[in-house]
């Protein structure tokens, strides 16, 4: 499987990753209820608010991974990252069957006990429009999504972005 390629300005996309609170980001109510909101609207048995960092992706909010992957995770390593592809190339992906697609034929992932099939990702941004991960949906089965299910994704997305947001540390008066 290709790593997906770092985002054109990574130092500064970690940095602004570093500035949130991992620990309160992850006990976020109204982040687990646009995963779950996500999940539902794409018909989808999973949803997960991904923030890529380095070397692992960890989850911000996650609904239904048990049913879809076997396991609940709070973070995966970023080489088997789908989300981290999103971050790369800042824009939405639809993946309806990973096996036919070059990017994850072979990821741990797919070829594994979880056989992920389907994903959809859109990229959550900063405000500074630096992506720090993805809101995304994922399947056991192939899935196709049409550009109204990614458009809903992505509105998705910018409303998980301006919660993290509220994360960050206030500036310091000027």
């Amino acid at each position: 499987m290709p790593a997906a390629p770092e985002h054109r300005d990574e130092r500064r996309r970690l940095a602004s990753l570093e500035e949130l609170d991992a620990r309160a980001t992850s006990a976020d109510v109204e982040l687990r209820a646009l995963a779950t909101e996500a999940a539902r609207a794409l018909g989808m048995p999973a949803a997960m608010i991904s923030m890529v960092g380095g070397d692992r992706q960890w989850f911000a909010a996650r609904r239904g991974l048990t049913g879809v992957l076997g396991y609940d995770a709070p973070q995966t390593p970023r080489d088997v990252s789908f989300c981290a592809h999103v971050v790369a190339a800042e824009a939405p992906i639809a993946v309806p069957d990973a096996t036919a697609d070059e990017r994850f034929a072979d990821n741990a992932l797919v070829t594994g006990p979880e056989h992920l099939r389907a994903y959809a990702g859109a990229p959550v941004f900063d405000r500074d429009g630096l992506p720090l991960g993805a809101l995304c949906v994922l399947d056991r089965h192939p899935r196709d999504l049409d550009a109204t299910a990614l458009a809903v994704l992505s509105e998705l997305a910018a409303s998980v972005g301006e919660v993290l947001d509220r994360h960050r540390p206030a500036a310091p008066p000027a």
